[in-house]
């Protein structure tokens, strides 16, 4: 059962983070194993890397299963991604992209000092494309011609509400139990709306050598991500 399951501790810096569900605090830094008195971290999805220092939980909301991603950082442009994904999610009702309720971002101070944003997701079950295409091997035509018509339909909602993905691979794919796609991952998307980013992107194509220019931040995955979106 859920319950017997060994819970999390959300401090990412914690030397021993699972405890037994029966403790309300962490056994090894003490700090409090109920996030906001609501949530706990019943298993880890992904971990903290050099290059992502963002985690993903898989967690119980009062007995529902929802997703926790969590970013430990002090860099003010992953700080400003993070937060516009939880914008952003909040703002698009599609049943083939997570949803985020209003009150879904936050953010905390852990008794040891390090602070936490978090975003809570809807977790949508399923099998992202990358394993699937391992287990199953490479697509027929017709159906690679039917999920390319799925993700389009995803997308277009996307755009029409007038964001854009910048991460779109397979890896950020899910294939529902009931067969349906699902696009994941909105922490590299952005408005290209933004009157900042409209203003850096002008500056670069009339002066190429504007320092300013320069600083619309690349996201992507190499073998992806088109090579004019790295430009």
């Amino acid at each position: 059962m859920l319950s017997e399951q060994p819970i999390y501790c959300i401090n990412p810096h914690c030397q021993q983070r699972q405890n037994s569900p029966e403790f309300g605090y962490c056994q090894a830094c003490q700090t409090p194993l109920r996030v906001r008195n609501r949530y706990r971290l019943m298993r880890l999805l992904r971990s903290r890397k050099p290059e992502n220092p963002t985690e993903v939980f898989e967690i119980a909301d009062q007995g529902t299963p929802k997703i926790l991603k969590v970013l430990s950082s002090d860099d003010p442009t992953r700080d400003r991604a993070f937060r516009r994904e939880a914008e952003i999610l909040a703002q698009l009702n599609h049943p083939s992209i997570p949803k985020v309720d209003l009150d879904g971002y936050f953010k905390i101070s852990l008794p040891s000092g390090v602070r936490l944003q978090c975003i809570v997701l809807q977790k949508i079950e399923g099998t992202n494309l990358e394993e699937w295409v391992k287990v199953h091997g490479k697509l027929s035509q017709d159906q690679a011609l039917q999920w390319l018509e799925a993700l389009i339909e995803i997308l277009d909602r996307v755009h029409g509400k007038g964001f854009f993905h910048r991460d779109i691979k397979p890896s950020n794919i899910l294939r529902q139990p009931n067969g349906n796609l699902a696009l994941i991952d909105f922490g590299s998307a952005r408005s290209f709306e933004s009157p900042t980013y409209l203003a850096k992107i002008n500056r670069r194509h009339f002066n190429p050598f504007d320092a300013e220019s320069e600083s619309v931040t690349a996201w992507g995955s190499p073998g992806y991500t088109p090579p004019e979106q790295f430009n």
